[in-house]
């Protein structure tokens, strides 16, 4: 019997298929059947830095092609919306003689106009160099060394090397375009230069953005074997930002739904609550039920939503999830703040446990009981 994924400490995800999804949530229909697709892997200017980066064939990797590269005026992205510490640590390196970018999920959020949670930098510099430069740096990680710097507030600013090829030592330095086509999804493979203000892109992030497309780099199938919690994490991106995925990246999700048992738990955990944290649970939870996800992850949720004789007087039409979840989101918007985890779980969790009369249970023993078994 599958596992179940419980986000917090007793509560699990789940769903309600609906008539029309397509036209409700937008997604782009899945392909029948599998094709192939290349991108491009360029060497990025100036010359003198990446001219002599190495070019290595893998199994996976683009043919090369040309890098995009959005002037100051050709994007949104703004040094009044980086944050000080970001700002300090992307301009001491540079002015140590490294490359450093801001990437990943915060030059995705600032262009579609929305507040990054945080901000991550990847850099030409080794983590025993970046320590040097800062002396509020800690390293973290084993196989793949981070730099953590830290300032008041609070604030911590992740600083990675930039990643090689698959097949090569983790500790051998890459090249900005291998770094960007080790990302899981285009809109997450954007670089911004503090050197001249200009956004980078190797793996056509910027036409996604612009499309609202979540689609990943490379081949969608052996991405999500390379690590199945992607699929998670491309509902999330899809539901929080109003995203499609993209047609080849969805049948892949179907097709390989299964394979999300090979995941650790608590990184299934963990990306199950963030989805209800976002927002956008409602969508979420409809683009979970869709894809095959939720049955693997919460098998009894997925057949409750299935089963009208299984629910309760309270829930009929299997709607009252939603309604709740709505609710959860609209109070998340207006509020510009989150709720507790286990309390956005018991919402998820409701319409179960009525149907279940778990709420007569004489005692908390029966109910955890009635839980396991």
């Amino acid at each position: 019997m599958p596992a179940t994924y419980e986000i917090a400490y007793s509560f699990s995800t789940s769903s309600i298929p609906i008539k029309g999804l397509e036209t409700r949530f937008g997604y782009e229909p899945a392909l029948p059947s599998r094709t192939s697709s290349k991108c491009g892997m360029p060497v990025f200017p100036p010359a003198h830095k990446w001219a002599g980066a190495r070019q290595r064939k893998t199994v996976g990797s683009p043919e090369p092609t040309s890098v995009r590269v959005l002037t100051r005026s050709e994007h949104p992205v703004s040094r009044r919306h980086i944050t000080s510490g970001a700002l300090r640590v992307l301009n001491r390196l540079y002015r140590a003689g490294h490359t450093a970018y801001l990437v990943g999920g915060s030059v995705r959020d600032l262009f579609v106009k929305r507040e990054p949670k945080d901000f991550d930098i990847v850099t030409s510099a080794r983590p025993t160099q970046v320590r040097k430069l800062f002396r509020n740096c800690r390293l973290i990680g084993r196989r793949f060394r981070l730099a953590h710097v830290h300032f008041s507030g609070g604030e911590i600013v992740e600083v990675a090397t930039f990643r090689c090829t698959p097949e090569l030592e983790d500790d051998d330095l890459g090249s900005p375009e291998e770094d960007a086509y080790r990302r899981d999804f285009t809109i997450n493979g954007l670089f911004y230069d503090i050197s001249d203000y200009s956004v980078i892109d190797y793996v056509g992030g910027v036409r996604d953005i612009e499309r609202r497309v979540v689609r990943t780099i490379n081949d969608p199938w052996v991405r999500f074997q390379e690590d199945p919690v992607r699929m998670i994490r491309a509902i999330k991106f899809a539901s929080k930002l109003n995203f499609k995925i993209e047609s080849k990246t969805w049948a892949a999700m179907c097709e390989l739904k299964e394979s999300i048992h090979k995941s650790p738990p608590p990184r299934v955990q963990e990306e199950l609550a963030r989805l209800l944290e976002e927002g956008a649970s409602s969508r979420a939870l409809t683009l979970l039920e869709e894809s095959g996800l939720l049955g693997e992850l919460e098998p009894n949720l997925h057949n409750y939503f299935k089963d009208a004789s299984a629910r309760s007087e309270a829930d009929p039409d299997g709607h009252l999830i939603f309604r709740l979840l709505d609710q959860v989101d609209h109070y998340h918007l207006e509020n510009d703040g989150k709720l507790t985890r286990p309390l956005l779980g018991s919402v998820w969790l409701l319409p179960y446990l009525l149907a279940e009369d778990f709420f007569e249970a004489s005692s908390p023993d029966v109910l955890v009981r009635s839980l396991a078994d």
